[in-house]
């Protein structure tokens, strides 16, 4: 039996999740928000967001 309103909790993040993370942070929504559009816990989405954020703080700090 498979739950309705299970989370994809195990489930790996795709770069369209990433984007829509992104986008829609920047649009001022919510994390509470972005997480119910994508099935995940709340906390899920802001650590992934930290990640992303620190990824790209890498990124841009190399050499010019």
């Amino acid at each position: 039996m498979a739950r309705t309103s299970a989370t994809k909790s195990s489930a790996s993040w795709t770069s369209e999740d990433e984007t829509k993370i992104l986008q829609m942070r920047e649009s001022g929504t919510s994390f509470s928000t972005i997480a119910e559009a994508l099935g995940r816990s709340q906390a899920s989405v802001e650590a992934r967001y930290t990640i992303i954020k620190k990824r790209g703080s890498a990124d841009c700090g190399g050499a010019t």
